[in-house]
Order: C-alpha cells, then sequence, then structure tokens
C-alpha cells in the first residue's frame, strides 16, 4: 500500500514503476520522497488517495477487514514517535491530526455496513472511484486501474 500512495504523487511513468518496484514499504517511501516534485495537486488529494488504498486493502482482503470490523467502535490512532502530525498522532505531545487514524474508523463503519447487508466487496469498491489521475487534476485516466 506504501508504493501505491508514494507512486501516486508523481505522474511521470518511469517515477511510478521505480517506486511500484521497490521491494519494502521502506524504500517506496523514499523513493516517494525523492523522485521530482510531487504532482501539483498532491495536497489536495492525499487523503483521498490514501483512503482509496486503505479502502481497497480492507474490502479485498476479508481476514484484514474482519479483523479492523472487530474493534468495535474503538478510537483508532496512528501514534508514533517521529513528528508525523498529519497521519498520526505525535505520541509525547499528543500533537497531531490522526487522519490514517480517521480513515480507518469510517473504512470500518463502511466494511461492517457492507457485511451487514451481505453487498459484494468489488460492488462496493466500484461505488468508491479512484481519486487521482494519470494527467493530473482532471481525472481522465486511473492510477490505479
Amino acid at each position: 500500500m506504501e508504493a501505491a500512495y508514494q507512486a501516486a504523487k508523481h505522474l511521470v511513468p518511469e517515477f511510478r514503476k521505480q517506486i511500484r518496484e521497490a521491494p519494502r514499504p521502506g524504500q517506496a517511501k523514499r523513493l516517494g520522497q525523492k523522485l521530482g516534485t510531487p504532482r501539483a495537486d498532491w495536497e489536495d488529494i492525499k487523503i483521498p488517495v490514501m483512503q482509496y488504498l486503505v479502502r481497497q486493502k480492507f474490502f479485498l482482503d476479508v481476514d484484514l477487514g474482519d479483523a479492523l470490523a472487530r474493534t468495535g467502535d474503538a478510537y483508532i490512532e496512528e501514534g508514533n514517535t517521529w513528528g508525523d502530525f498529519v497521519w498520526g498522532v505525535d505520541l509525547e505531545t499528543g500533537e497531531g491530526r490522526n487522519e490514517l487514524g480517521h480513515i480507518l474508523m469510517r473504512v470500518r463503519a463502511e466494511y461492517r455496513t457492507a457485511r451487514l447487508f451481505n453487498l459484494d466487496p468489488e460492488e462496493v469498491l466500484d461505488t468508491h472511484p479512484s481519486p487521482c489521475s494519470l494527467e493530473g487534476p482532471a481525472p481522465e485516466r486511473s492510477l490505479f486501474d
């Protein structure tokens, strides 16, 4: 998932390919950060991109989706010690937006609803198209198709 997220930052096909082929998530992250300038609309779409990827991950792997659902109504927080104030919360200061935790809680609610009504995961995912394209801000071709 880290490779797909980092690849989404870029419109240059060679950059995306390099990032997607990274053998480990940490390498994909480093490549995503060092290969050129991110797409102009990245700050506007990075949270929808992450939500799209998290939804894909938990809806396509029933074991993971069920594990997420078993957390019930627990508050999910991505605590960290490396100062990530967007995706998580700094464990020392309590500061941070916890975007990843909020995404996980939204996806958990969607997953539980889908299971309750016996909805096909593929059909649910079809109702949530990719938030970005290969051409930039005006979606024409999905990065994840």
